[in-house]
């Protein structure tokens, strides 16, 4: 061990001493300590003998605070620092036991965070007794302990980002170590992130509970903590951040909706509350702005698409009956977005089933739905119903020619009509105004996916409906009780 000399120990104690440490304090005390630990004058354990009566001061908590930010600092920044097996196990539970005190989490924290990232081939070969007696990894204490004893939300932003950097990194790093928590892992991601509001930090948190949640057996997160982390990360939902002007940090609205989505996909288990969750926050008497039911429509479908095909099978019914109440019931400006919907679920659930196959929960989950469409399809231009539900034809149509079969079947006879008083002989017309949506239907029919008996009636209609146009006069209006009307009257 060697003796600190009178300008180190100065330089040290007016440091530690200071009520605030500001720059220029910083940059005198750094650069002598650096100077001396790199030049191997003294060792970093001296430093910690010097600063044992600061660290241990029970009524100056500032004292306490700027010690251990040094200790860690040093750790952090002396270039030519060389550390043993039995330094690392020193420091590790030194700054562990530290975590219980608030004004020392900065630095402990800290600490901990540089002896993993850089000395975490000796921190993987130590072990200690834990509390049951048994040996155990001195990396499996210090997760334990951080998430145990530290209350993150009521720290300052760059250190809730260390807290959730340690996380992170332990989680990567030390998965097997960290598992051994069991619920308790659950337990600290979710208190980790509470509160939280920063954008620098909300990125971590959304990246650390789907960790939790994904890489994790099931143990982990307990079914209590799993309706937990969905509380806690739905309430960032719809997330609306814009950078700020001359943002310097470089994170956009698009990354947090991607983080938050990741995370509400974590899991097959979590769909049970998103899906109901999303499909609500989309409806018109629950979102606030077309942006809100957007967000909850791309979100839906994003998750739909990992939770698997049971999962979106299941859920079919609820979104066909939302999007036929929200388009052929509602003004809603986000048409296109349901439509979107529509096809994604219905491709997803889909997605296993062989070709020409038709499972037999199509009739039940999706049938009803399709035919409830079709009538309001078919009501023409007398309805505002009319032109939403052939949009959600065509958008499920667009999904599978299993659906586009069945979409065929339930809506093409609704739209042929036999003019009143007409005889068996004339073949039923399409009405004009369904011509482009019918259109549209057959461009979607690929070679052999429908019968001629099916295209042979509409095919009829068409030309019975392009046979009674009259060139030339003056244009009327579908016939109302019974009397055509001319417009232009």
């Amino acid at each position: 061990m060697a003796q600190l000399d009178q300008e180190l120990k100065e330089a040290i104690d007016k440091y530690v001493g200071a009520d605030v440490v500001n720059d220029d304090i910083k940059e005198v005390t750094f650069k002598k300590v650096l100077a001396a630990l790199d030049a191997k004058q003294v060792e970093l354990l001296d430093i910690v003998l010097h600063l044992e009566k600061a660290l241990n001061d029970p009524v100056n908590p500032t004292g306490r605070r700027h010690a251990i930010q040094l200790l860690a600092e040093c750790l952090r920044d002396a270039a030519a620092l060389k550390l043993n097996f039995k330094h690392v196990e020193t420091f590790a539970n030194f700054f562990c036991s530290k975590l219980g005190d608030w004004q020392c989490v900065e630095g402990a924290v800290g600490g901990i965070l540089v002896l993993l990232r850089r000395h975490g081939a000796l921190v993987r070969t130590l072990r200690r007794v834990g509390e049951n007696g048994n040996e155990e990894p001195i990396v499996l204490h210090l997760a334990r302990t951080i998430f145990k004893e530290v209350h993150t939300p009521s720290h300052t932003q760059a250190v809730r980002k260390m807290v959730l950097d340690t996380a992170c990194l332990l989680m990567d790093e030390w998965h097997d170590e960290v598992g051994q928590l069991g619920a308790a892992l659950g337990e600290g991601i979710n208190a980790a992130i509470e509160e939280e509001r920063d954008p620098r930090n909300l990125l971590v948190s959304f990246t650390v509970s789907r960790k939790a949640m994904a890489d994790f057996p099931d143990t982990c997160v307990s079914s209590e903590t799993l309706v937990l982390l969905f509380e806690t990360l739905t309430s960032y939902f719809p997330i609306t951040f814009t950078p700020p002007k001359g943002d310097k940090i470089g994170i956009t609205g698009e990354d947090l909706r991607r983080g938050l989505s990741m995370a509400l996909c974590a899991t097959p288990r979590l769909a049970q509350y998103v899906t109901p969750f999303l499909l609500d926050a989309c409806k018109d008497l629950e979102a606030d702005s077309d942006d809100t039911v957007a967000q909850g429509l791309e979100t839906l479908s994003f998750c739909l698409e990992s939770y698997g095909p049971n999962i979106a099978q299941s859920y079919l019914k609820d979104i066909l009956e939302t999007s036929r109440d929200q388009v052929c019931r509602t003004a809603t400006t986000c048409r296109t977005d349901f439509c979107k919907l529509v096809t994604s679920s219905l491709q997803t659930s889909l997605k296993k089933v062989p070709a020409g196959l038709h499972p037999s929960w199509l009739s039940k989950d999706v049938g009803p739905a399709l035919k409830e469409i079709a009538k309001d399809a078919a009501r023409g231009q007398t309805s505002l119903a009319s032109d939403g539900a052939r949009s959600l034809l065509l958008a499920a149509a667009a999904s599978h020619s299993v659906i586009l079969e069945r979409v065929w079947a339930e809506v093409v006879p609704l739209l042929l009509v036999k003019p009143e008083g007409s005889g068996d002989s004339v073949p039923a017309a399409l009405p004009k105004d369904a011509f482009s949506f019918v259109l549209e239907l057959v461009q979607l029919v690929k070679p052999g996916v429908l019968a001629g008996k099916s295209l042979k009636p509409a095919l009829a209609g068409a030309m019975e409906a392009l046979c009674s146009i009259r060139p030339g006069a003056a244009p009327v209006d579908e016939t109302i009780d019974g009397e055509e009307v001319d417009k232009d009257k």
